[in-house]
């Protein structure tokens, strides 16, 4: 069971108030949720007798302090940042989204996107958006990122990404493409030439592009992603538009993953409602299938939001355990 501090009321006269949030995973993996308020006096005696752990705070003495953030974050006068119960991530330990409270004891599954976007706005306005994590804004090629307290990781649920059986990343003939290199003037044009020289030139590998059904514009794309270190060769497939080759480099550009668009018969649109998918945290094996039409691929991406992200039923009891 996890439980965590959601919010401390100062009443006059009468000490502190902590209301508590608790997460109970069934067998299934089902969450049931419940929330509290207990007196100081109160949650210490729950602790004392180990009656059970509170993820931000512990016993101090006479007093609960803080162990991941200081509880005075959630009186900080500009806002009541939210609690993270647990991290939620893939197969791969990519970040999908987070299971979150807010001092109401209201809990809420919530897409890494929307966490971030809702962290910005409330940094913007000098407020602390998590109390027991902190946000850390992007900064140059350094995307937004939130991180856990050194003596407080968060809880992680693994909920992972299947395998698709459409992710088709390309494959090269390096011999084959060596072959083509050395039979330069005969198989390739001037404009192709000129790419595979450049290639040379910048350290890029000639046989990734040593394919001479390939574009000079194809072999341009490819060739500056391989230049910055970015997997270019995964899409170097004649097969694959010079538009879809383009939406790809901006991804990698961009810092996204691309494994998940890797087949040369998505179109940009296609590609484009895989994209907003993963970074909705989403399985995209279920929307990948590219005989679906763009918009095929949409109703299905905002089906699986509605069924992985949102508000969950909280239980209002006097004791969580």
């Amino acid at each position: 069971m996890i439980v965590a501090v959601v919010d401390v009321v100062n009443i006059h006269g009468q000490g502190r108030l902590f209301r508590l949030v608790a997460a109970n995973r069934k067998q299934g993996g089902e969450y049931e949720f419940k929330r509290a308020q207990k007196t100081e006096k109160d949650l210490i005696a729950d602790l004392s007798i180990r009656k059970y752990k509170i993820i931000n705070a512990d016993l101090d003495g006479d007093k609960i302090k803080g162990t991941a953030g200081d509880f005075s974050r959630f009186d900080n006068g500009v806002n009541k940042p939210l609690v993270i119960l647990t991290e939620i991530v893939d197969h791969r330990g990519n970040t999908r989204g987070y299971r979150v409270s807010n001092f109401k004891g209201e809990v809420a599954s919530m897409a890494l996107k929307d966490v971030l976007n809702y962290c910005l706005k409330v940094y913007e306005k000098g407020g602390i958006p998590i109390q027991n994590g902190i946000y850390v804004p992007a900064n140059g090629s350094q995307k937004a990122f939130i991180r856990s307290y050194p003596n407080a990781p968060f809880k992680k649920d693994i909920m992972a990404r299947k395998n698709s059986q459409n992710v088709k990343p390309a494959k090269i003939d390096k011999v084959e493409a060596e072959k083509n290199v050395n039979r330069l003037e005969e198989l390739f044009n001037k404009e192709q030439i000129k790419e595979l020289k450049l290639a040379k030139e910048h350290g890029v590998d000639v046989r990734i592009i040593g394919n001479n059904k390939l574009s000079a514009e194809q072999m341009r794309v490819i060739r500056e992603c391989e230049e910055q270190g970015l997997p270019g060769r995964w899409f170097a497939d004649p097969a694959y538009t010079l538009d879809t080759m383009l939406f790809l480099q901006v991804e990698l550009m961009n810092g996204a993953e691309i494994r998940h668009l890797l087949n040369p018969k998505y179109s940009v649109g296609q590609m484009l409602e895989l994209s907003v998918a993963y970074e909705q945290g989403l399985d995209t094996s279920e929307m990948d299938d590219p005989n679906l039409t763009v918009e095929e691929m949409a109703e299905r991406r905002i089906r699986l939001a509605s069924g992985l992200w949102g508000s969950h039923e909280v239980k209002e009891v006097e004791t969580i355990a």
